[in-house]
C-alpha cells in the first residue's frame, strides 16, 4: 500500500461518511462489490479514474477533493530545513 492510495481512501471514507452513506450503499451505487470499495477505502487498491469521477458525483464533492494535497504525500516542505539557522546574536 502506498501513501497516495491510503490518503485517497481516507478522503473517500470521510466524504462517504459525511454524505451519510454506508460502504454497501456507495458500492451499490457504483455497481461494484462492497469488498472492492473497502479495498479502495483502505488503500489496498488504486481507485480507477472513472470511479473517482463517479464517486465524487454520488457524494457531491469535487473529484480533486478526493486526491491528496502535495504536502499530504511529501510532508510540509517548511517543517524542517536542511540549513541550520546558526547562532543567535544578542
Amino acid at each position: 500500500m502506498h501513501r497516495l492510495e491510503k490518503i485517497m481512501g481516507q478522503k473517500i471514507t470521510g466524504a462517504r461518511t459525511r454524505a451519510g452513506l454506508t460502504t454497501k450503499a456507495l458500492a451499490d451505487a457504483l455497481q461494484i462489490a462492497e469488498t472492492q470499495l473497502v479495498a479502495y477505502e483502505s488503500g489496498r487498491e488504486i481507485v480507477p479514474p472513472c470511479y473517482v469521477v463517479e464517486i465524487s458525483s454520488i457524494l457531491d464533492v469535487s473529484p480533486s477533493s478526493l486526491f491528496p494535497a502535495e504536502d499530504e504525500i511529501f510532508g510540509d516542505p517548511f517543517s524542517h530545513s536542511p540549513i541550520s539557522p546558526g547562532p543567535t546574536i544578542h
